[in-house]
């Protein structure tokens, strides 16, 4: 393939992951400048710094699952590939997740963070957060799914080649 994010660097540094996290990050930032832009015009700072953390750790959990896939994908592995990548994707949101709601329940947040005023309607920063996440986690499975795809299609090609 000529595209150069699926070609090697000398010394075994695999230059089409980091081209491809570098697009993934460059993709995700600009969605994720749109999104926080109307949730800063609409609901101000504190609904703004609820948002922001949601998209950090969706971005995070993006580039983690985007080296899982490329990795497996290398080793010939499609199906590891796309369970580990959705492992990896979900399974740290789904804690955060969790861990709020159990801290909300133990009483172990503070007050003052749990009824602050993030979202007209939400009493709680469990809701507003799992709400962007929600938000900022399909927005940036939407950037990722295409370049892990590719990865799949790459690995096929040199699978390919060593047979020949």
């Amino acid at each position: 393939m000529n595209d150069p994010c699926w070609q090697r660097m000398p010394g075994g540094l695999d230059q089409g992951f980091i081209s491809c996290a570098v697009r993934f990050v460059v993709l995700a930032a600009a969605a994720s400048a749109l999104v926080l832009t109307w949730v800063c015009w609409s609901w101000g700072t504190a609904g703004l710094h609820v948002a922001g953390l949601a998209a950090a750790l969706c971005v995070a959990a993006g580039l983690l699952a985007l080296g899982v896939t490329a990795w497996q994908a290398r080793q010939g592995r499609p199906l590891p590939a796309m369970l580990c990548g959705m492992a990896a994707r979900m399974v740290p949101l789904l804690l955060v997740c969790l861990l709020l709601a159990v801290g909300q329940q133990a009483h172990i947040l503070p007050d003052s963070l749990l009824r602050g005023s993030l979202l007209p309607g939400s009493r709680d920063l469990t809701r507003s957060f799992a709400s962007y996440m929600v938000i900022f986690y399909l927005i940036t499975l939407a950037i990722e799914t295409p370049l892990c795809l590719k990865f799949f299609q790459y690995s096929k090609i040199e699978i390919h080649s060593k047979r020949s």
